[in-house]
């Protein structure tokens, strides 16, 4: 008699997934997409350089200037999500000021003459050397895939007394576990899961968080109170860590289920 096949444990749903090609920019939402080993095709593959920032990290962002998050960054022909290892060339990319000002960047980093431009006025702005760099694996803080649940979201918002944007904690993967309480993404440190029909993920660690989340996503401005919050209830930590260990095409609204 043949082993049962046992259908994993269906944990919660993918609904929303992001991807923010430069780093501290705006996002952009997927309605499907491609993650290899290095995280979601096209994320945070643009970053600026930032030679004054602390030591083990080197990046200008939104905790030396917050106004980033306005600047709105899209590809400008991404690639497809069957387009699994695609040219860097395919990673050209339209930034769009809050001013108004429009600066189209590709793989050759600060050469381009909209490279240099934006580049100089930032650099005027912030009064650092800034530079620009390309990396099409990605140039994420830790781990790159990043994720948070909407209960999660609401027990933050609760404590903290107001609505909260759930950009503000800038996740490549939004989620509803089938289970209604919070923080249970803390709980699958150490596990494997599906998203879909092939992507696997080990869950690393939490997501230990900066001053960037007190960041209104809308307005740029820098408020007080959510980091402090998020350290009141969770130690300093909002969502977790994962990294890819199967690769494969994702889609909002797919299962995420136990896989190990």
């Amino acid at each position: 008699m043949g082993l049962l096949w046992r259908m994993p444990q269906r944990l919660g749903t993918l609904t929303r997934v992001r991807r923010y090609p430069f780093k501290s920019m705006a996002g952009e939402d997927l309605t499907e997409g491609w993650v290899s080993f290095a995280g979601v095709s096209g994320d945070r593959v643009f970053a600026f350089v930032d030679p004054q920032a602390r030591p083990g990290f080197p990046w200008l962002t939104a905790r030396q200037l917050p106004g980033l998050v306005c600047y709105s960054a899209r590809f400008t022909n991404p690639p497809g999500s069957d387009e699994k290892y695609p040219s860097p060339s395919r990673f050209r990319v339209s930034v769009a000021t809050p001013g108004g000002d429009v600066y189209v960047l590709d793989e050759r980093g600060s050469e381009g003459e909209d490279a240099r431009e934006l580049v100089s006025d930032l650099g005027a702005e912030t009064g650092r050397p800034v530079r620009l760099r390309f990396s099409e694996k990605g140039m994420h803080d830790s781990n790159p895939v990043s994720i948070v649940s909407g209960a999660s979201i609401r027990a933050f918002e609760a404590e903290y007394g107001a609505p909260l944007a759930p950009e503000r904690f800038r996740a490549n993967f939004y989620v509803d576990w089938e289970r209604p309480d919070p923080f249970v993404e803390d709980s699958l440190v150490g596990r494997r899961l599906r998203v879909g029909e092939k992507l696997e993920l080990f869950v690393v660690k939490r997501d230990p968080r900066c001053i960037v989340i007190d960041v209104d996503p809308a307005t740029g401005e820098k408020g007080k109170g959510l980091l402090a919050t998020v350290g009141k209830l969770r130690q300093g930590c909002a969502g977790v860590y994962a990294v890819p260990v199967r690769e494969g095409t994702v889609r909002a609204g797919n299962p995420i289920a136990l896989a190990d």
